[in-house]
C-alpha cells in the first residue's frame, strides 16, 4: 500500500489511506501523517479517518483490551486538521476524536463548537462528551439551542452523559424534533418527564417510561 500513498492520482492516495486506516493495524495512524498535508481534501479527510479506524477493526475481530494512545505526530497533525480551511475535513477530523477520547484534543475541539459546519458542531460535542470534559459543559448547553436537531441531540445526549442533565432548559420537552425529545428523557428529571408522558409521540412517552423505570430500579417491580 505504501507506494500508492504517493501517487501522483489523488484518487489513488484516498484509497491507499482508506486501506491503510482499515488493514495497517496500530501502525496506520503513523503511516497516515504524511497524507495530512496531502492538497487534496478528500485525501487529508481519509487520512483523518485512518486514525480511529484501525481500532474499530480490531473490536469487529473481538479485540477489546487496551489499545495503543495515538502517536504524537499523529495526535498533532490531527489536531491541526480540525482547523482544516475544508470543512468536509474539519468534521472528519472532529469525528475521529469522537471515536478516540483524547483529554488533550478538548481545546481544539471545543473551538469546534462555532464551526459553521453543521457536522462539525455535532461531532464536536459528541467529542467533548466521550472525553468526559465536564468544563465544557455550559458551552454543550448553549448548543440546545443549535438551528440543527443533530446538534441539539448530540448536545442532549453529552450533558446526560456528563451528568449535567440540570443545564438542559425545560424548552426542550417542546422541541421540533421527536428526537432531541426521546435524548431528553435520558436526564431522568422529573420535570421534564411529566412533560414527556403527555407528548403526541409514542417514542418520546416510551422514552420517558424507561426512564423513570430505570431511576425506580429494579426493586420497584418485586
Amino acid at each position: 500500500i505504501a507506494p500508492w500513498l504517493r501517487d501522483s492520482d489523488e484518487a489513488m492516495r484516498a484509497v491507499a489511506v482508506e486501506a491503510v486506516g482499515k488493514l495497517g493495524g496500530p501502525g496506520a495512524p503513523s503511516l497516515a501523517v504524511p497524507l495530512f498535508g496531502d492538497p487534496a481534501p478528500r485525501v487529508r479527510a481519509e487520512a483523518a479517518f485512518a486514525c480511529f479506524r484501525w481500532r474499530q477493526v480490531l473490536r469487529m475481530q473481538g479485540k477489546t483490551g487496551d489499545l495503543p494512545a495515538l502517536p504524537t505526530a499523529a495526535l498533532e497533525g490531527l489536531l491541526r486538521l480540525t482547523a482544516d480551511a475544508d470543512p468536509e475535513v474539519r468534521w472528519r477530523a472532529v469525528y475521529a476524536f469522537a471515536r478516540i477520547p483524547e483529554w488533550r484534543a478538548v481545546s481544539a475541539i471545543a473551538g469546534r463548537l462555532a464551526d459553521v459546519h453543521p457536522y462539525a458542531r455535532m461531532f464536536a460535542v459528541r467529542a467533548l462528551g466521550v472525553a468526559k470534559a465536564n468544563g465544557s459543559a455550559p458551552a454543550i448547553a448553549a448548543l440546545t439551542a443549535d438551528p440543527e436537531a443533530c446538534v441539539r441531540v448530540e448536545a442532549v445526549l453529552a450533558l446526560v452523559g456528563l451528568g449535567r442533565g440540570d443545564l438542559l432548559p425545560a424548552t426542550l420537552t417542546r422541541d421540533p424534533s421527536y428526537h432531541v425529545r426521546v435524548a431528553l428523557a435520558g436526564a431522568g428529571r422529573a420535570d421534564l418527564l411529566d412533560a414527556l408522558d403527555q407528548d403526541a409521540s409514542a417514542s418520546v412517552r416510551a422514552a420517558a417510561l424507561q426512564a423513570r423505570a430505570k431511576a425506580a430500579g429494579a426493586g420497584a417491580f418485586k
